[in-house]
């Protein structure tokens, strides 16, 4: 799919000042917080590398396909097509019908047992530089996720990862997303024994019957997470909504009002002929009470 090409946006000034910090070296990160804008930085990165007439790759999550191909227009000022369907169809529209951007999403790209990804079609097309949004969903290393974009990343000399948390579990969750922006770096035991002290811990192993060992690595060694946080600081930008956009509420709520289903109907009727509030205690009834809002809220509404 192509979208009809859209006026270019307007950024504002942080995300200005990201932009080019951005295009200061080949492969960089944005990991400023949800809602600060990542997408229009990212985007304006194209222009400012000159790279409009370049093949341009997204990697992003399947829900967000179109409306990246839609943010691409708007901001790139280019066509930008979406790569979906069969293996065939994207194999088809990868060799045949990319000529700027084009978004894909993750799943799309791996390799697994049941699936084959498309990552040597997408690197025969030689893209100039790949976005890959929400880069967090790589954070396990051996992953077929993590491993394609390893792959990728390898032979796509530009390089922008996204997420506005590198780190979503534990502190060295971000190896994978620095091993995507530098394929040459250690490897992930040499990146965690450099950073992170260690504890040895010993199981039962039911299978094999015998003790097994493991190690966990805990927190950061003396001076290393100074040490981390600096080479971020040189690759990456870490907008906090708060500092950028101070007027923004911490979250937006929106009160939609829908007709129930009959099964809903059916297990709220239900519901009362088993209550009775003359022989109920109040821990019942907030039982009860609280049993009604899951009824009523029951996600096949959405």
């Amino acid at each position: 799919m192509v979208t009809k090409s859209r006026t270019t946006g307007v950024l504002r000034p942080y995300q200005e000042e990201d932009a080019k910090f951005l295009i200061t070296k080949p492969a960089m990160a944005c990991f400023n917080e949800q809602r600060t804008g990542k997408t229009p930085t990212a985007l304006t990165t194209i222009k400012l590398r000159k790279f409009e007439n370049e093949k341009i790759i997204i990697i992003a999550t399947a829900s967000s396909l179109y409306q990246w191909a839609a943010e691409y227009e708007k901001w790139v000022g280019k066509p930008c097509i979406v790569c979906d369907g069969t293996l065939a169809k994207r194999r088809k529209l990868i060799k045949e019908k990319w000529t700027h951007g084009l978004v894909i999403s993750l799943d799309s790209c791996k390799t697994t047992k049941v699936s084959k990804g498309i990552t040597e079609e997408i690197i025969k097309a030689k893209p100039k530089y790949i976005i890959l949004d929400e880069a967090h969903r790589i954070k396990t290393p051996d992953s077929a996720s993590a491993k394609s974009m390893f792959k990728l990343a390898r032979n796509i000399p530009y390089r922008l990862a996204l997420t506005g948390t590198p780190a979503p579990g534990k502190a060295y969750d971000i190896y994978s997303i620095l091993y995507f922006l530098n394929p040459t770096r250690e490897g992930v035991w040499q990146f965690k024994t450099t950073y992170f002290e260690s504890e040895v811990h010993q199981v039962w192993d039911k299978v094999r019957k015998q003790p097994r060992t493991f190690t966990e690595f805990t927190n950061f060694k003396p001076g290393m997470q100074q040490t981390l946080q600096k080479e971020l600081s040189e690759i990456s930008t870490q907008r906090k909504r708060k500092d950028v956009m101070p007027w923004l509420p911490e979250k937006n709520y929106t009160r939609v009002t829908l007709t129930m289903t009959p099964r809903q109907k059916k297990a709220l009727k239900q519901l009362h002929e088993e209550f009775r509030i003359g022989n109920t205690e109040t821990k019942n009834i907030l039982e009860t009470l609280i049993r009604e809002r899951q009824l009523c809220l029951h996600p096949e509404l959405l």
